[in-house]
């Protein structure tokens, strides 16, 4: 008997252009009496090409444009007219633009007034389980904790540990209550990671402690800025010696003997907004249990996947009865409703217990969301919070991600071609010292001519002997990957980062560079300026590549609303917000 004999996209978070299918909740009953059917039946036998299909009727119509007024000549008042530009020459606009199409002809991701689409949208995850986790096998052994958890998934082949040396907890106990005595639910939270990851990863705990996203740095400074906060002060710190390079190329860091960036509340208004809202996204923070917000914490708020809607695929025989006993998997867990409950919802589980470093983006947004850098490559805008209409229980059935209803804007053009978070920014970026870069525009080291070059210089490449310490290092690291572990081999030129750095997952072949995602294994071509037929004519101005970042004119749009807008009132009048839809559960 095949394990899991389906071939689906996962539920989760959205792209336009693949077809949804529901899955089918895996029940506790049934399980194969052969715990390596995974492994003999493959993740998916009979898989279908993974060719984006177009949805039916994903348009939605234009303002209406008046027609020019009857004169047989164009004068001087028809420039005063705001659509004669849209409308040029055409008495009728109908000739010129069509539903979902934009004035210079680029069709947008706009959608079809229906509820169920938008929660297919929500749900849809972007990727498959055989390319973010390679093949799943189920632990094949018996007795222990495996009493009751049978059919749970190997964690990682690099984690072939017992249960209890992760976990902790008593594998012989012969009751729930003591074998489950002292047991720890997620061992790489960061309160317990240094004892448990940390006896192999040691040099990962310390660089993620003092990242941005543990410390939080930058959203807090800023934040303390705008509200005309004093400047935080920090301990002294002795002058950091600089160390070699890593074998992974890194550049030169701190000592690792420098303490982390500390915040402590200074007891100013800002601290208490800063505790009650943006010191959640911490990666060391519990996530609220809605839609698009289910994650873990510490290593696995990375390195295990949840879907948007938080449902499992795991054929753990306990968390399947714990499921069935509480509704785990909530049908209209998309709505306005079950949102707003978030503080109190059950929690949501990872999609199976394992382990990847194919991390796609919809994990990355979990947190980057909210009308930033998250939505702004999904193609969201997030709608601001207004009074709730009178017919307040309507609105409640009504789908939402993050807590918020969006409106559907053209998504990053990367993403619109496949690519992930991880395919442009490295482990460099992500574990960015937070005594380094204060903020994590600072912490960004790709640039757009690290893979497109410039008018007349390509990238730079590197080349992978085995004299170089280095190669041997990426080449172990891009193993570890299910979608790059034969890509890449010794002899073979790959792209140069813009500190020197080699990237294992963008090879140069027969005259081009090609880019292989590291959650899909998608090839892609990158197009390099220097080789285009024609330069474009705002390229041809050597100040625009000069002062002009590249996204001032190929963003296709850009919020850039980092959720800071906020109305500060001396004595809080409850009762002038309760009937106003907020995202955040804290005022709700």
């Amino acid at each position: 008997m095949k394990a899991f004999p389906y071939k689906y996209l996962i539920p989760g978070a959205g792209i336009i252009g693949l077809i949804f299918l529901v899955l089918p909740v895996i029940q506790a009953q049934g399980l194969p009496d052969d715990p390596q059917g995974f492994e003999r039946g493959g993740m998916f036998p009979d898989a279908p090409a993974r060719t984006p299909q177009a949805l039916e009727n994903f348009e939605k119509r234009f303002v209406d444009i008046p027609p020019r007024q009857g004169k047989q000549q164009i004068d001087a008042d028809d420039f005063r007219d705001p659509f004669f530009f849209v409308r040029g020459y055409q008495a009728d606009a109908r000739e010129v633009l069509k539903p979902g199409t934009t004035v210079d002809g680029i069709r947008f991701n706009s959608y079809k007034d229906s509820k169920g689409f938008i929660e297919k949208f929500y749900r849809n995850s972007n990727f498959t389980l055989g390319d973010v986790f390679g093949r799943i096998r189920l632990v094949n052994k018996e007795g222990g904790c495996l009493v009751c958890h049978r059919g749970i998934s190997e964690i990682s082949e690099n984690h072939k540990f017992s249960c209890t040396q992760c976990h902790r907890g008593k594998r012989d106990g012969k009751t729930i209550e003591t074998a489950h005595r002292g047991m720890i639910s997620n061992p790489s939270d960061y309160e317990h990671a240094p004892r448990t990851c940390g006896k192999c990863h040691a040099d990962q705990i310390e660089k993620v402690n003092k990242s941005l996203m543990a410390t939080g740095r930058g959203m807090i400074e800023m934040t303390r800025q705008a509200w005309g906060a004093p400047p935080l002060k920090q301990p002294k710190i002795p002058q950091a010696n600089p160390i070699p390079k890593s074998s992974e190329g890194s550049p030169a860091e701190e000592d690792p003997k420098t303490p982390p960036w500390t915040y402590v509340s200074q007891n100013h208004p800002v601290d208490d907004f800063l505790n009650k809202k943006c010191l959640r996204c911490h990666v060391s923070s519990a996530a609220p249990h809605r839609p698009g917000d289910f994650r873990a914490t510490g290593c696995a708020s990375c390195h295990m996947i949840y879907t948007n809607d938080g449902t499992t695929l795991t054929r753990d025989r306990a968390i399947q009865s714990v499921l069935q006993k509480k509704g785990g998997n909530i049908s209209d867990r998309f709505t306005a409703k079950y949102a707003a409950n978030s503080l109190n919802n059950k929690r949501g589980y990872p999609l199976v217990h394992r382990f990847t470093v194919a991390v796609p983006s919809v994990q990355c947004e979990h947190c980057h969301n909210n009308n930033g850098v998250g939505n702004e490559f999904e193609g969201l805008f997030g709608l601001p919070a207004r009074p709730k209409p009178f017919r307040s229980q309507v609105e409640g059935n009504d789908p939402v991600l993050y807590g918020r209803k969006h409106e559907f804007l053209l998504p990053d053009i990367h993403r619109e071609k496949g690519m992930h978070c991880i395919d442009c920014h490295g482990i460099e970026e992500i574990k960015a010292d937070a005594n380094q870069y204060p903020t994590l525009h600072d912490a960004v080291q790709v640039r757009c001519e690290t893979c497109h070059g410039s008018n007349s210089k390509g990238p730079e490449g590197y080349m992978l002997v085995e004299a170089d310490p280095r190669a041997e290092a990426l080449l172990t690291k891009n193993k570890l990957n299910p979608n790059l572990a034969k890509k890449i081999k010794m002899g073979d030129t790959v792209m140069a980062g813009p500190t020197g750095q080699p990237l294992p997952h963008v090879l140069y072949d027969q005259g081009k560079w090609i880019l292989y995602s590291k959650v899909s294994g998608k090839p892609h071509e990158i197009p390099v300026l220097k080789n285009l037929k024609k330069m474009p004519l705002a390229h041809q101005v050597a100040e625009h590549m000069i002062a002009v970042e590249c996204s001032a004119c190929h963003a296709r749009w850009s919020a850039s609303e980092w959720g800071l807008h906020a109305i500060a009132e001396p004595d809080a009048n409850l009762e002038n917000w309760q009937d106003w839809n907020f995202a955040d559960p804290v005022l709700q």
